[in-house]
Formats: C-alpha cells, sequence, structure tokens
C-alpha cells in the first residue's frame, strides 16, 4: 500500500496477489482447486467542510473451470456533513457498483445501490439513526430505523427495519439469506470485553 498526501487529503493504492485455493467452495472438484488472483486497489479521502471519498478495487482472475468471471470491480463514492442542530445531525451518502463479468466495467452482473445515513446523538449515551438504500436492479428501497444505548462495556441496540422480501447477490452468492427481510424489529444486546 502506498499512501500520500493530497491537498486536504490523502490518496492511495493498494496491491495484493493470492494463490486461492477453493476447495471450500467446491468441496466435489476432483481437478486443483486453485486460482490466481490479483487484486489492485485505489481509494481516496478528503475533507473541505463535506467529507469526500471513493473506494475502488478490481480484481483479476485467472482462466478457469469453475465459472468464476475474470474480473470483479467494485466502486464506491461517498460523502457526508454534520449539520449544526442540537448535538448535530450526521447525513451520510453512498454509492456502489459491484460488477463481476468476463469483460472489465461491463458485461456479466451488476448491482448498483445508494443509500444514505442520518444519525442524531441524542445524549452521551444514546444515539438513533435511520438508514434508507436503494437497489437499482430490484427498483426496491430498503429501510431501518435504530436507537441505541451504550455504557461502560455493554451496548443494546433496536432496530426496526421494513424491507423487500428479496436477497441481495452481493459477491456471487445467489442465496444468501437476508435476516432483515420483510417487516420486522431486532434486539440486539452486546458486551465487549
Amino acid at each position: 500500500r502506498i499512501e500520500t498526501p493530497l491537498g486536504p487529503g490523502e490518496l492511495a493504492f493498494s496491491t495484493h496477489f493470492r494463490n486461492a485455493d477453493l476447495h471450500s467452495q467446491f468441496p466435489l472438484a476432483s481437478e486443483n482447486t486453485k486460482i490466481n488472483e490479483k487484486r489492485f486497489g485505489l481509494d481516496g479521502k478528503w475533507d473541505f467542510g463535506v467529507g469526500l471519498w471513493f473506494e475502488s478495487s478490481v480484481s483479476l482472475f485467472d482462466k478457469n473451470d469453475f465459472h468464476i468471471p475474470l474480473f470483479q470491480d467494485i466502486w464506491n463514492i461517498g460523502a457526508d456533513y454534520t449539520i449544526p442542530i442540537g448535538s448535530g445531525l450526521n447525513i451520510t451518502a453512498e454509492y456502489i457498483r459491484f460488477h463481476t463479468g468476463n469483460k472489465m466495467l461491463n458485461g456479466g452482473t451488476s448491482v448498483n445501490m445508494g443509500g444514505s445515513m442520518f444519525t442524531y446523538p441524542v445524549s452521551l449515551l444514546d444515539n438513533v439513526s435511520a438508514m434508507f438504500f436503494y437497489l437499482k436492479e430490484a427498483g426496491k428501497w430498503f429501510n431501518y430505523l435504530s436507537y441505541s444505548r451504550t455504557y461502560d462495556d455493554w451496548n443494546i441496540y433496536l432496530i426496526g427495519f421494513w424491507n423487500p422480501e428479496i436477497n441481495i447477490p452481493i459477491g456471487g452468492k445467489v442465496g444468501t439469506k437476508n435476516l432483515f427481510a420483510g417487516k420486522g424489529m431486532q434486539l440486539m444486546v452486546s458486551y465487549n470485553f
């Protein structure tokens, strides 16, 4: 990874190579389950009063018999700003595009999602937030409201959601269960030690 200052922010380039063993994904394969992956990333962040950032990653895979596409690219841009209302209302907006296919940037399968989050600290211990995501390919909105309370070692989260009953095929994993599908509430308590 190489990182350098650039104006009121920074820009970085990363690279990574691995010989991945796909045996866990293809346990019945009798032949060699190893595949070479070359990954390149570029990211940057700046603060102009409004925080701006982008992240990108491109993976190149060797030709293979496992029907794994030769290219995978992920692109993300975002911005955030805290409005000086009360304790400060933070607004974050992001857009992400995930693509996989045998050509870089086109063909294959793409998932495009835009989202925003609004966070407000009610007190030193309490936080409320709302998140909204739009999945372009499905033409559907995903909606979350949450309240959290933090103690020294304990965190308590109450999450309400109203989402379409579909799974999001990110990473080529079709069929993974969306735990927040439909309408509902979830109470989560975590202990940090």
